[in-house]
């Protein structure tokens, strides 16, 4: 009889089911507790609104999480017959092509997420159904996300399992890839921090999206429940964010093509190397150098130097070159299984790579690209902010104040000396200081500096930190701090005013407006109110307990002019020169 080949195998299909019998079976298990068990146990106790909301919180919680840590389970069973040569050979002289194979398997690790999601769904329809509610809209959003997760995780696990030829090399690379972009940005952002001159850094990370998990549990773009309310009663929920899920769902898709192409090439000799594809031995190689270059140099500089400073980048280089050393053969060792590695022809590689990052480190000390050196020319900058906290935004568009921070940026950039660390060593430390320009091309130029605090210097008005004490007290400056520009009085939440012995007067809108403008705004821009003293000099310190607290409305979909903080609470306290808030309040009764 003629042979054929065959693209597709039901008997190694069932084989590979039953031998994730434990994973899939844990899997299941575990659902159906959190579910259905959980839905019949306290469904005599809460409506049948908070069990649906339940069902879509679970979902909206764990199917990151959860198919994180399952789907690399999944693709260790599917692919763990490339890992032994004995197994990885009987399979290659199956009469069944790779196509075949990778898709036999394939569809064998999307069943163990179907399969059970079905059961699942099912038992929880039930259960529902028990306490007297249809929650079949709610059990389709769950399937929905558990599957969009689940097919992105597998996806990802499945391309590095196609990549690497060992059983223990595939959860190690899988949870390093999946991590590395955060670490290696966070330790960068580190050391630019401390050996560049003014480099500033917002705390959202640059290439977080490529570190999944991180960036959904952090960035709030994962999905997420809403609860609605009518008249002060919950009536139902509602899942959205879907994006992320569907984004990361089609790269689960073009993982498994690209993992599908690998296959068909992949030597089946290669079960047990680290790195199964020859072509890729040699990135991994240097990109785990580089890892180890970072990772361990930044390490034990941390510990040689018990917090590294700026005076200490000799031994950051020298650590930094060590960590490469023990990366570039450590990595040698795991690509040829030996711990001979220790030739001349790696010695010299490794001579080049240690040139590289020399060459690099050294750019970035001696500021090759310009970064510390450059100033703000001040008819290119549309608005300023001045800050001591590197979230401050409140940008202004005063000219006057645009030209002052642009010379405060001259004086102290040329006074932040490297080879002088006395201001973070000294008793009386420093201030952290935050300048954001935004540029009338779009752009954002944001510089921190540390200026330093010591009496000498509070005696000298041309000292950085009184200049930046005056820039930052400048009186149309406070206001746009304290309160924002161009509100209304529709943008207003609420206002009251307050003493320590409980007196509270609330304003409406209209009061709370003419409150701002006729008497906030003018004392602070004519008095200490809103000042801040960084040079001990006793100015505003002369507080009234008599408070103001302030809150902007949310504007949702509408686009306020200006620069109008809004959705944000406001808390100010009187100070004795600030007449016209005292002289309000001692009208509405609020005494000191």
């Amino acid at each position: 009889m003629k042979s054929r080949m065959s693209c597709f195998n039901t008997a190694i299909l069932k084989r590979t089911l039953f031998r994730g019998l434990p994973v899939w079976g844990a899997y299941l298990l575990c659902w159906l507790i959190a579910l259905p068990v959980v839905l019949l146990s306290n469904g005599e106790y809460q409506e049948v609104v908070y069990l649906k909301e339940y069902i879509l919180q679970t979902a909206a919680g764990t199917c990151n999480v959860v198919n994180f840590v399952y789907g690399l389970a999944v693709a260790c069973v599917v692919s763990a017959y490339l890992y032994k040569s004995r197994s990885a050979n009987f399979f290659g002289a199956l009469p069944l092509r790779r196509e075949g194979m990778f898709l036999t398997q394939l569809v064998g690790g999307l069943c163990f997420s179907i399969l059970p999601n079905v059961i699942i769904v099912i038992a929880t329809l039930l259960a529902g159904a028990y306490w007297g509610g249809n929650m079949l809209s709610e059990c389709v959003i769950w399937f929905a996300a558990q599957s969009l997760g689940f097919l992105f995780y597998y996806g990802f696990a499945m391309l590095v399992a196609m990549i690497v030829g060992n059983l223990i090399a595939l959860p190690l690379i899988y949870g390093v890839l999946n991590f590395t972009a955060v670490v290696v940005e966070a330790i960068i952002r580190e050391l630019l921090d401390i050996f560049v001159a003014g480099a500033w850094f917002t705390s959202d990370f640059l290439f977080d999206r490529a570190s999944p998990l991180f960036y959904v549990l952090s960035s709030g773009e994962g999905p997420r429940v809403r609860s609605n309310w009518v008249e002060e009663k919950f009536v139902s929920a509602t899942f959205y964010n879907w994006k992320m899920l569907l984004i990361y769902a089609a790269v689960g898709i073009a993982c498994i093509l690209i993992a599908f192409w690998i296959h068909k090439k992949r030597r089946m000799e290669s079960a047990g190397d680290v790195i199964a594809v020859r072509h890729l031995k040699p990135v991994f190689l240097y990109c785990f150098t580089i890892g180890c270059s970072l990772c361990i140099g930044y390490f034990l500089a941390s510990i040689v130097l018990s917090g590294i400073g700026r005076n200490g980048f000799v031994t950051v280089l020298i650590c930094m070159l060590v960590g490469a050393f023990l990366g570039y053969f450590a990595g040698q060792m795991m690509l040829h299984r030996s711990v001979r590695v220790f030739r001349k022809q790696y010695f010299v590689n490794y001579g080049v790579t240690a040139l590289v990052i020399v060459a690099v480190l050294l750019c970035v000390r001696f500021d090759l690209f310009g970064y510390s050196r450059y100033l703000p020319d001040a008819d290119d900058v549309q608005a300023v902010s001045i800050g001591y906290n590197y979230e401050v935004q409140d940008l202004s568009e005063d000219r006057e104040l645009i030209e002052k921070t642009i010379d405060f940026h001259k004086v102290v950039m040329q006074t932040d000396e490297w080879e002088q660390d006395d201001w973070h060593q000294g008793s009386w430390g420093y201030r952290s200081t935050y300048l954001t320009y935004r540029m009338k091309d779009g752009r954002m130029v944001r510089r921190s500096y540390d200026v330093p605090l010591s009496p000498e210097l509070s005696e000298d008005p041309n000292s950085p930190i009184r200049l930046y004490e005056a820039l930052f007290n400048d009186p149309d400056y406070k206001i746009v701090r304290e309160l924002g520009t161009d509100y209304t009085a529709a943008d207003i939440e609420y206002c009251s005013i307050h003493n320590d012995s409980g007196d509270e007067v609330y304003l409406t809108n209209t009061e709370a407006y003419e409150f701002l403008k006729t008497c906030i705004e003018p004392d602070l821009r004519e008095t200490t109110l809103g000042w801040n003293d960084y040079t001990n000099r006793d100015v505003g310190s002369e507080h009234v307990p008599v408070y103001l607290n302030l809150q902007f409305k949310d504007p949702a979909e509408k686009t306020l002019p200006g620069n109008v903080r809004v959705a944000e609470y406001v808390f100010m306290s009187a100070t004795k020169d600030a007449r016209r808030f005292l002289d309000f309040a001692a009208q509405k009764g609020i005494e000191p």
